[in-house]
């Protein structure tokens, strides 16, 4: 505990996700959850709006506007407007602490390349911190479901993020190994759009198609919901409505599930037994914003024939994983997993 609360030093935690950025302080809790987008004007670069605002924008101004998102698919795309972003961001900690040196904990991916970790680290060092800590996803994932995470028993943890999808086997503190799929929340997303426009010539919006998969979407053939969309007829372009069924969308999320299981599959091949053993007994932790698909538990339960439950908060929890490492920061440079 002495490592981060020092007096001259102010900590913070972010988990950089490429659809959310959530920021965390001690002091505070998690203090920003917004948006990972900024407006800019094109000619000027000037920023307009970030976060809400600015993802509100989107589709909805002059082509003077740029809507960035300068975080995909786990990497850092475009430097500059991340750094612009979150400076935007950690302006909003309130509490300030004169001369501080910054120790900041960030989120990467499991599959990270080592330039792409360079690169969020050079990002947090561009916003002052004079230490940068990385932990992957999907262990901050476990430490914020309070998995313990020590324990040289195997737990697999499925993070479902906006672009990447990525299951991962820890133990004694590490990830052993992982998998990772781009087909995720925005790709599930699409693909609702794709599929309304070529089955019913239906085009909606992408927060609609986010609204869909939310409250209609289901892995259970028995529950079938409904709900009225605005959206535009492709072929005529007029203002139209729809209702939709759970029925409609049904195949593609079962594609994309299907797709899912294959992925953990082939993780577990890449396993010794005795961790195959730990998983029969302690199951699989669904965790990130994507988890909470209906049906979703009893889908896996029925196909790998193992116990699977979402994390409590499960968008939170990758923040919440990264607050307790840096709550126990020595024990956590400490871990196997990190001096590796």
């Amino acid at each position: 505990m002495a490592t981060i609360l020092s007096s001259f030093t102010q900590v913070i935690g972010i988990d950089l996700g490429s659809s959310m950025v959530r920021i965390w302080t001690p002091q505070a809790g998690v203090v920003v959850a917004e948006p990972a987008y900024l407006a800019i004007d094109s000619s000027t670069k000037k920023v307009l709006a970030v976060g809400t605002e600015a993802r509100a924008m989107q589709g909805r101004v002059l082509k003077g506007v740029e809507i960035l998102q300068p975080i995909r698919d786990g990497k850092v795309y475009d430097f500059h407007s991340a750094q612009a972003l979150l400076k935007i961001f950690v302006q909003k900690i309130q509490q300030r602490i004169p001369f501080a040196s910054k120790t900041i904990m960030v989120s990467v991916p499991a599959n990270k390349t080592e330039t792409s970790q360079n690169i969020v680290s050079d990002l947090m060092y561009s916003l002052g911190a004079g230490s940068v800590y990385t932990i992957s996803q999907p262990l901050a994932a476990s430490i914020g479901a309070g998995i313990p995470i020590a324990d040289a028993s195997g737990t697999i943890v499925v993070q479902f993020g906006a672009d990447l999808v990525e299951a991962a086997v820890i133990s004694l503190g590490s990830v052993i190994t992982s998998s990772t799929s781009y087909k995720a929340g925005t790709y599930f997303n699409q693909r609702i759009q794709y599929l309304l426009r070529k089955k019913k010539n239906f085009e909606v919006a992408f927060e609609v198609a986010e609204k869909l998969k939310r409250e209609i979407v289901s892995l259970d053939k028995n529950v079938q919901k409904k709900m009225l969309v605005a959206g535009k007829d492709s072929l005529k372009g007029n203002p139209r409505e729809i209702t939709l069924e759970t029925k409609d969308l049904a195949p593609e999320a079962l594609k994309l599930f299907d797709h899912y299981e294959q992925l953990i599959k082939t993780m577990l091949t890449r396993i010794p037994p005795e961790l195959t053993v730990d998983i029969v007994d302690k199951g699989i932790i669904l965790s990130g914003g994507g988890a909470g698909v209906d049906g979703s538990t009893q889908y896996f339960v029925d196909r790998l024939g193992v116990p699977v439950s979402v994390v409590d908060d499960a968008p939170d929890v990758v923040i919440k994983g990264i607050a307790t490492a840096l709550e126990n920061l020595d024990e956590f440079i400490q871990s196997i997993g990190y001096r590796n």
